[in-house]
């Protein structure tokens, strides 16, 4: 036998290169995950009427990871600068801002109407409004909730917390009519309880805090 023919014998055979797997395999999982991204809960959380101290308690709670977006709607007065973002910010454990018009909201941080304003989203864009010369007449709440709903529909939570009048009902019936979900504080827990609707919104998710545990009602 020759050394060529020898050294033919002992050569190994080479393995098969595996198949590079195409750069477009991953891609759906990347479409998924901007779509589940783009398409993340929405809570608009109404108070009037005690709703500073509400507001604290809930988002002392709220985790700094939850994927959720966070609207807070307060009756406030027109004519003053509000204080109430720097407030609620000492406890707040995501980041906290007054909306501004046009701005697009995002998951794990919270907006705060701004004073003089009525506000309604679109495109999880807040538009922003100047309020009618009447304020006792303009159900901002009510106007937010029912935006919230068309723009998000079952990704769409309503909060109502302390507070008087009837503002959010009509809000909290459009959240739930497009499967969303509605909690109100049980008023043996809110600083005023006028504002949660109870007989028009039966049924309705409930909360025996201002944490929300919801649970259905009996």
């Amino acid at each position: 036998m020759s050394p060529e023919q020898s050294k033919e014998q002992k050569r190994p055979e080479q393995p098969e290169k595996p198949k590079s797997i195409p750069d477009t395999a991953q891609e759906p999982d990347a479409k998924s995950a901007n779509l589940l991204e783009r398409n993340f809960p929405v809570v608009g959380i109404g108070a009037s009427a005690g709703g500073l101290e509400a507001f604290t308690q809930f988002l002392s709670k709220v985790p700094e990871k939850s994927g959720t977006a966070f609207v807070l709607i307060q009756h406030l007065d027109p004519s003053h600068s509000s204080s109430l973002v720097e407030l609620l910010a000492r406890k707040c454990p995501i980041p906290i801002k007054e909306a501004d018009k046009g701005e697009r909201i995002q998951p794990d941080h919270a907006y705060v109407i701004p004073p003089g304003k009525v506000m309604s989203i679109r495109n999880r864009i807040l538009i922003l409004e100047e309020q009618p010369e009447h304020p006792g007449l303009t159900h901002s709440i009510n106007l937010f909730f029912q935006s919230l709903a068309e723009d998000v529909k079952e990704r769409a939570v309503g909060i109502i917390l302390s507070g008087t009048g009837s503002d959010g009902t009509e809000g909290a019936k459009a959240i739930k009519a497009l499967e969303g979900l509605v909690i109100i504080q049980d008023p043996v827990t809110a600083k005023y309880d006028g504002v949660c609707p109870e007989q028009p919104l039966k049924p309705v998710w409930r909360t025996t805090s201002c944490r929300p545990k919801p649970c259905l009602p009996s």
